[in-house]
Parts: structure tokens; sequence; C-alpha cells
């Protein structure tokens, strides 16, 4: 016989089922996507792209640098940092911004194309 507290449990298990988990990365890449902010990436064999973001899914994103737009697997990305500070990722849009602290900068990076070996 089903109670009160069943029902609720199984009506709560059904919500977080039927809920889509938060991403991180997929709430970073698609603010940067949509803002068109430039992001530095950097690969395993340590070489630096900068560009936009033009999309992405689980495994891939497209980057657009220098008008030349390169497929990168996700699994061959060390690291993407942003331009802009990106507030958006903990509900914090609207933070203020602290008074009198220098904004931080990063430095600048060659953007290099990667030719695809196909052996």
């Amino acid at each position: 016989m089903e109670n009160r507290t069943t029902r609720y449990v199984e009506e709560r298990e059904g919500a977080v089922v039927n809920q889509r988990p938060f991403k991180i990365q997929e709430s970073f890449l698609n603010h940067c996507r949509k803002e068109k902010i430039t992001v530095v990436i950097q690969l395993f064999d340590q070489t630096i792209l900068e560009g936009l973001i033009i999309g992405f899914d689980q495994e891939s994103l497209v980057v657009a640098a220098r008008g030349v737009q390169q497929l990168i697997y996700k699994t061959s990305i060390v690291c993407i940092r942003p331009h802009a500070e990106i507030h958006i990722l903990f509900g914090d849009t609207q933070r203020p911004r602290r008074r009198n602290v220098p904004r931080r900068t990063y430095p600048s990076a060659s953007v290099v194309s990667v030719p695809l070996n196909y052996h």
C-alpha cells in the first residue's frame, strides 16, 4: 500500500531523473559562444589557439580564428581561458565589481593553426 511518503519520494526521484543536470562546461562554453568572448585554448601538444567559439557538442568544439574554422576534439584540450571574466556559473551574474582592484588580464597568445595529419 502506498503512503504519502512513498509517493513523495517516487515523485522526487522522477523529478531528478527527468531534469537535466547542471553542467559547468556546457554553461561556460555556451556563454562564451553567445557573448562572442574571445578565448585562448591550450592543447595537449602545447599549441595555443585564440578565437571565438562557434559551436560545440559532447565531444568537440568549433573555433573561428583569423577567418578559419577548426574542429577541435575536447579530449585534446588542456584548458580554455576567456578574455573576459565570467560570473554566470553560480548565479552571480549581477555580482558587483570590487572597487580599486585592478582587473585581471591574461597575456595574449599568438594563434597557431595546426595541420591535420591523416597518418
